[in-house]
């Protein structure tokens, strides 16, 4: 009988938050069926989001015409400084919105650009990226920010770029890209090989410790939908 050769094992992370290691094949599987579950969840909250959205521009909408009466008191009363830092705050903060609507658009399609990544993940990872990137709006360019929000300077002294931001990302967590490994073509052997193991519902793998589950798939199980 041949050796048996055990699956490359991927860390992911399940839809509970809870990390487990599992065969390569069966971790795109789940990272495919957790972005499509939070596909589904998305396109509920932005059907909520719009309402919101049309809340939030009401709500800006009053600050900016009291802000501007409160801006044209202080001129009449002569408080010109004063009149110039509510102008200038103002500004400030509808250019921070501008500078981060276009951060959002940018990463999101330069993520959907990369042919590495899985489809359903693309919303995901753009908004994981969002606070480690800064949008230029005058040279219209994306780069990398570190946690102190300055720019991130690579071993060679040049900047961290965007793209060279989500390749650091990806690498960290590899079940994002698309398989390079065609469907039932996992590890060798002959009819003894445990990687045809147990197959089990989905629904039932979800209700098992995540113990259980990684346990599953250590001895060759797989997961159906049906």
């Amino acid at each position: 009988m041949p050796d048996e050769v055990k699956p490359e094992m991927v860390e992911v992370e399940l839809m509970s938050g809870v990390k487990v290691s599992l065969p390569k094949e069966q971790a795109q599987k789940e990272i495919e069926h957790r972005q499509r579950h939070k596909t589904e969840h998305r396109s509920a909250l932005e059907e909520l989001g719009k309402v919101k959205a049309e809340k939030d521009a009401e709500a800006q909408r009053a600050t900016d015409a009291s802000r501007a009466l409160e801006a044209e008191k202080a001129m009449k009363a002569g408080e010109l400084d004063k009149a110039k830092q509510i102008l200038t705050q103002a500004s400030e903060e509808k250019l921070g919105k501008i500078e981060r609507n276009y951060r959002r658009a940018r990463l999101e399609a330069m993520v959907a650009a990369n042919a590495n990544v899985i489809p359903e993940a693309v919303k995901d990872i753009a908004d994981a990226l969002c606070h480690s990137c800064r949008f230029d709006l005058d040279n219209e360019s994306l780069s990398a920010v570190g946690a102190d929000g300055k720019p991130r300077v690579g071993q060679d002294g040049t900047p961290v770029s965007a793209d060279a931001l989500l390749s650091e990302f990806l690498n960290q967590r590899p079940y994002l890209r698309k398989s390079t490994t065609p469907p039932g073509s996992g590890a060798a052997g002959g009819a003894g090989n445990k990687a045809a193991g147990k197959s089990m519902l989905r629904s039932e793998w979800d209700r098992m410790p995540s113990k259980e589950k990684a346990a599953h798939f250590e001895a060759g199980g797989t997961l159906r939908d049906s």
